[in-house]
């Protein structure tokens, strides 16, 4: 029987222990929105009651772990007591702040902020009731990404210049940035319902939400999915075909007999690695075809960069001269000529040597 007493008494220790660590919480917790400062301020008054009540426990006269001196017990209930009246005023301050929260990712960080506290039981009953309205508010947001992702996809699918993809971002990798952004913005909410007491998940709204939440996750799957593998596809028909076209092709122009030139590095070339470079920085998986191409990115950057800035010189040479000069110079003309005779017939994107041949 005494060593009961004395398990028991162990116990009370461990719960008036755990009661001073979890309402040391309140000391750093600063509340937001309309109501902030009042609700602050009151969460303040609260730990400073509870201080003062441990410091008068703490004054006591006798030793706590003598199990002979029954007045611990009277002492204990009134500390119990004190804490409870604490509890139903910050379960009060709570649920208020609750209610002035705007968002649903608001309302979770406010009961993030209480962590820990939220498992005393006065608490909990009280924020059971809070429970089903984060529910319904979060199936609200899941209708309104899924109207959004519904009327997003048709534009993004027709090209519209109204389709939800940031102007910096190529068509592809655009979208999906899209749909990562509509799925992330319901991860959240999700993973922190779940997180909540199990009594949530037994009821009906929970359920509901869960499957609303599922299917959602599932139509952006296979939207990803889906727009992947066009690309994939494109990558696998396109990349051989325009890495085997010359540097350079000759226009034909009025302005001179031999044409201008351009550089021969296709948009689609272009397109590619920009989609490439964004996929990853998404973190998704690249085809093997594509990163094969993109580990070139700064030796096509370097190489076509200094083919522009050749050819740009002669362009301006030919269109330039006076009629009354080409005689004079034609010997010239003639041998830049043949200097880039090499990159319209000869070397591809795929040779060995175009580095030489630019320098």
């Amino acid at each position: 029987m005494r060593l009961d007493a004395f398990s028991e008494r162990c116990q009370d220790i461990m719960h008036l222990t755990g009661t001073i660590q979890q309402f040391n919480k309140l000391q750093k917790i600063e509340i937001g929105n309309t109501k902030g400062k009042t609700m602050t301020s009151a969460i303040v008054k609260i730990f400073d009651e509870f201080n003062l009540s441990v410091e008068q426990f703490m004054t006591v006269k006798f030793d706590i772990m003598d199990i002979e001196v029954a007045a611990f017990n009277d002492e204990f209930f009134k500390f119990r007591q004190h804490i409870k009246e604490l509890e139903r005023r910050l379960a009060s301050v709570l649920t208020q702040s609750f209610d002035d929260c705007d968002t649903i990712i608001g309302k979770f960080k406010l009961l993030e902020s209480f962590e820990g506290l939220l498992t005393r039981q006065i608490i909990q009953d009280e924020l059971e009731k809070k429970h089903v309205t984060l529910l319904e508010l979060f199936k609200q947001d899941l209708k309104v990404v899924s109207n959004i992702f519904h009327e997003g996809r048709l534009l993004v699918e027709q090209i519209d210049e109204r389709a939800p993809i940031a102007n910096n971002m190529p068509p592809i990798a655009g979208a999906l940035n899209w749909t990562k952004g509509l799925y992330e913005r319901v991860k959240e909410p999700y993973e922190r319902l779940e997180a909540l007491s199990a009594s949530v998940k037994e009821r009906e709204e929970y359920k509901d939400v869960t499957k609303m939440y599922s299917s959602l996750c599932r139509n952006l799957k296979e939207f990803e999915d889906v727009k992947i593998q066009q690309w994939v596809q494109g990558v696998e028909d396109n990349t051989a075909d325009q890495l085997n076209k010359f540097l350079l092709v000759r226009e034909e122009t009025e302005l001179a007999e031999e044409g201008f030139v351009r550089v021969n590095f296709d948009p689609i070339l272009k397109a590619l690695l920009r989609e490439v470079k964004y996929i990853l920085v998404l973190d998704l998986d690249v085809p093997p075809t594509a990163q094969n191409l993109y580990t070139r990115v700064d030796i096509y950057r370097h190489q076509t960069g200094n083919l522009e800035l050749i050819v740009e010189m002669y362009n301006d040479m030919l269109a330039t001269l006076l009629p009354v000069e080409k005689p004079l110079l034609a010997d010239r003309i003639e041998a830049m000529s043949k200097a880039l005779q090499p990159g319209v017939n000869t070397l591809r994107w795929n040779s060995e040597g175009i580095n030489p041949f630019i320098s």
